[in-house]
């Protein structure tokens, strides 16, 4: 199963435990690794949380005063961002557009402790599907413009969310499904619960919804990093238990997603011992799962092995699974749209994921993505499989996640990274 590292395990326990655990946790981190600047990628967005548990059990270390910068750059940030998504969130709201926060924002306001300790890069913002073209329309008038040149029609259909951005370089995500497939959106906004985000007044998933998110999007598209079982951990604390599993089971068996809720929270019992009472996971085994979902979710779990591609045929699979994941989304899509399946619905289907015009597009683009699997490229999504001096890339965007300043380079490429030493001068002249 595809979990994270054991270094991120580790971070994971210093941030979530108490008394000796922690500090236990936290001294073999400092073994590993040496100082914090050698912290890369998902697991430095633990920084914030660690600092704050640290710091609560009293450890005395010179390295919390690194941390103390990352919380303190992760405290204004969270504040200027909470400030301008209130803005866009009064804008949809003013226009009659029912809103709903999702992921970072909603979890730091309701389940962490204080402002700084979950970090976040943007707001995802939910409206209703019948209310998307008016929040787009309200979005462009307001400066906001759509990050994709794809068609509106094209992303409402394949898609549950697309990227906006604003000259001023703020981004947001615009959902109009709860999950990354097709599904009935109004029991998630029948048991919505009020929020109140940058002075305007706004909603959020229910508990029992919001851990029905985390644990599907981790297991299968966050497995790997960390900072989602912390949301999930931080969530089932602050409720101590009281959960309503019954509608959990429930979401999960109407979306076909009892298996990986399932993995997600066997994975929290394990490594974190969060009490699940075992009659949930009774409940779900015994959802009938479709050979489709077996596979995906399965595939998922098992690769990229260790976090990197190593072979031809893993990249195979891989991209075969992706695939199969389309499938299911056009599967609950044409339920949705009272269609029937087919092959040349669900190409049609593909053609509009991919932006294609035609048939023959969508085979070209086919054979190019088959031509790239068979390139000798090795991706690296861990950063302990990252030989020395390979750059560490995220599978979104290929790019380095946080440049490293080499002596006598001061270029905007390498100053605009988030080094301990970029943080806390940010922070020194901008939180007093």
């Amino acid at each position: 199963m595809r979990r994270p590292s054991e270094l991120d395990l580790l971070l994971l326990r210093a941030s979530l435990s108490d008394g000796v655990e922690a500090r236990t946790a936290w001294q073999e981190v400092i073994l590993r690794i040496g100082s914090v600047p050698q912290l890369n990628g998902d697991s430095y967005r633990l920084l914030p949380l660690l600092y704050r548990n640290l710091s609560d059990q009293g450890v005395d270390d010179p390295a919390l005063d690194q941390l103390k910068g990352v919380y303190r750059h992760s405290w204004y940030a969270n504040h200027v961002l909470f400030h301008e998504a209130g803005a866009v969130l009064g804008s949809l709201e003013q226009a009659g557009i029912d809103t709903m926060v999702l992921k970072g924002a909603a979890l730091s306001r309701l389940y962490y402790d204080g402002p700084g300790s979950r970090p976040m890069e943007d707001v995802d913002v939910l409206v209703r599907r019948c209310q998307v073209r008016q929040a787009i329309d309200v979005l462009e008038r307001t400066g906001w413009r759509l990050s994709v040149a794809a068609p509106i029609d094209s992303l409402l259909r394949t898609r549950h969310s697309a990227e906006w951005r604003h000259p001023r370089g703020q981004r947001l995500d615009l959902h109009w499904s709860p999950l990354w497939q097709p599904t009935d959106e109004q029991p998630f906004w029948e048991r919505a619960i009020p929020l109140e985000i940058g002075g305007t007044q706004t909603r959020a998933l229910c508990p029992e919804d919001q851990l029905l998110h985390l644990c599907v999007h981790g297991v299968n598209w966050n497995m790997r990093t960390p900072y989602w079982a912390a949301d999930a951990v931080m969530l089932m604390r602050s409720r101590e238990g009281n959960l309503e599993w019954r509608r959990l089971v429930d979401q999960a068996r109407a979306n076909e997603l009892s298996l990986s809720l399932e993995h997600g929270l066997r994975f929290l019992a394990d490594k974190f011992e969060v009490d699940i009472p075992n009659a949930v996971f009774q409940l779900l085994s015994a959802i009938p799962r479709s050979r489709s979902e077996r596979f995906a979710v399965r595939i998922q779990l098992g690769h990229p092995s260790g976090g990197v591609f190593t072979s031809r045929a893993e990249r195979f699979v891989y991209a075969v699974a992706n695939l199969v994941r389309n499938w299911l989304r056009y599967r609950r899509l044409a339920v949705r749209e009272a269609r029937r399946t087919s092959f040349s619905g669900f190409a049609t289907y593909q053609q509009q994921l991919w932006g294609v015009a035609n048939r023959r597009q969508l085979l070209g683009a086919v054979l190019a993505k088959g031509a790239q699997i068979l390139r000798n490229r090795v991706w690296y999504a861990r950063p302990e499989a990252r030989p020395a001096g390979a750059p560490l890339t995220s599978a979104r965007s290929a790019r380095p996640l946080m440049p490293r300043r080499q002596p006598g380079d001061t270029s905007e490429a390498t100053t605009a990274g988030r080094s301990p030493e970029r943080i806390r001068d940010l922070c020194t002249r901008r939180v007093q």
